[in-house]
């Protein structure tokens, strides 16, 4: 159940820094910039009580690397998908290695 948690919590981190890379953009009214702020408050929060709870259960040398592991292949894929940013073969490889510990983390 501790590593349900972990998910989640890497999707709450993972949404709270598109989010967050959302409000950056120039041009951007106050009010939408409000908005965002609000939702980055929320997934923050969220993000902090699921990896405490996850914590509780899950050794912290195998459950913070899975979460913070976890968080930069999905913000490798959604700056990708979302913001066209740059896929390189060192960045790909980068994410394979993240994988691949992550994986072994677990074991």
């Amino acid at each position: 159940m501790g590593y349900l948690f972990v998910a989640c919590a890497v999707l709450c981190n993972t949404l709270l820094v598109t989010i967050l890379k959302l409000s950056a953009r120039p041009g951007l009214a106050l009010p939408a910039k409000l908005a965002l702020g609000g939702f980055a408050l929320l997934f923050g929060v969220g993000n902090a009580a699921l990896l405490s709870k996850a914590m509780e259960t899950v050794e912290m040398s195998r459950g913070y690397p899975v979460y913070a592991g976890g968080t930069a292949v999905l913000l490798l894929i959604l700056g990708a998908w979302l913001f066209e940013e740059s896929w390189s073969p060192s960045k790909v490889a980068g994410c394979a290695v993240v994988i691949l510990g992550i994986y072994l983390i677990r074991r």
